[in-house]
This record gives C-alpha cells, sequence and structure tokens, in this order.
C-alpha cells in the first residue's frame, strides 16, 4: 500500500499520508510477530484496544500469532472491527479465516460480518487472563 520496503521508508510514508501531527501519535514495532510480541509489549507501549485492525499479513501462521497476541491482551474488544486482506483469494482452511475461526473458538468472539473481508466484533467472551 505504501510502495515502501525499508523501515525508514514506511515512517517517511506514513509521515507523508497522514501529517506529522497524526503520524506523531502513531508507533510501529519492527520485527516478526514471534519475536516482538512479547508478553510485556502492550504494557510497556500503554497500548489501548484497537477501532480497527488491518490484518494484511496472508499466512495463518502470521494471523494467528498478531490476532492472538492482541485478544490476549485486551486489544481487540467489542466494537473493533477486524479486515482481512487476503480472504476471496486463500481457502478458509489455510490463511487468514483459519486463524480467525479458530481464534474465535478460542476466545469466544462474536462477530458480526460487515463485508466478506470485514468483522465487528461484537463480544469477546475470555479475556486477558481467563485462558
Amino acid at each position: 500500500q505504501f510502495d515502501a520496503s525499508t523501515f525508514g521508508e514506511v515512517r517517511q510514508k506514513i509521515n507523508a499520508y497522514l501529517g506529522p501531527e497524526c503520524a506523531a501519535k502513531t508507533r510501529l514495532i519492527k520485527g516478526f510477530f514471534s519475536d516482538a510480541l512479547t508478553q510485556t509489549l502492550a504494557a510497556e507501549r500503554k497500548m489501548k484496544p484497537a477501532l480497527i485492525v488491518d490484518c494484511d499479513v496472508d499466512l495463518y501462521i502470521s494471523a494467528y500469532q498478531c490476532l492472538d497476541w492482541m485478544l490476549a491482551n485486551g486489544l481487540i474488544v467489542a466494537g473493533t472491527i477486524v479486515y482481512y486482506d487476503d480472504v476471496s483469494v486463500v481457502k478458509e482452511e489455510a490463511g487468514e479465516l483459519r486463524a480467525h475461526n479458530e481464534l474465535t473458538e478460542k476466545y469466544d468472539v462474536r462477530w458480526r460480518k460487515l463485508h466478506d473481508s470485514c468483522w465487528e466484533v461484537l463480544a469477546v467472551g475470555k479475556g486477558p487472563g481467563t485462558q
């Protein structure tokens, strides 16, 4: 989307796209989900629940890791919108939708489907620390 290949280029594109004031409110996390999304990251960064999650990760394992971490840390809550970019081109049992379905069961999430690739969270039955 931003036509950038390095971390610095992504930061520059976000600054240009959002403007300096809004870009200053964003914080990027560099690294692979399995390494960067630590148990303490949400608290360290004082993260608040997401309004929109753009799950543009392509692979099942990536979708599972990022969404599991967000749900476990209370960052996906009632009212959060989750968008998947590849659900129309990847089979349900192989990609983002597989992760969506597994995590729906794991966290007892109730959804309202807004579009073929977009869901609104109505409720999360199992929150942080209840696994």
